[in-house]
């Protein structure tokens, strides 16, 4: 069998057999690794009533665009800006 990219879960374990299937389904469904539990800073920035929590999930989509782009490792060309 050809691996393509239209190929199920169950194709590719059918494939690689039961422990592709083992380590990645569970009836039917994806198992995705847990997470590590977040910082407390962090937590209270979620959980938290407070003007900076309030603020933090207000802008949370652009504090993720903000650090995704700086964890690029990206170089800005102060020649350009």
């Amino acid at each position: 069998m050809k691996i393509t990219s239209a190929m199920t879960l169950e194709e590719l374990g059918r494939k690689w057999g039961d422990i592709f299937l083992d380590k990645w389904m569970s009836d039917g469904k994806i198992m995705l690794p847990t997470l590590d539990p977040l910082s407390t800073e962090l937590q209270e920035l979620y959980d938290g009533n407070g003007i900076l929590s309030r603020s933090f999930r207000n802008y949370l989509r652009d504090y993720n665009a903000a650090n995704a782009f700086t964890s690029l490792g990206v170089h800005m060309d102060d020649r350009i800006v």
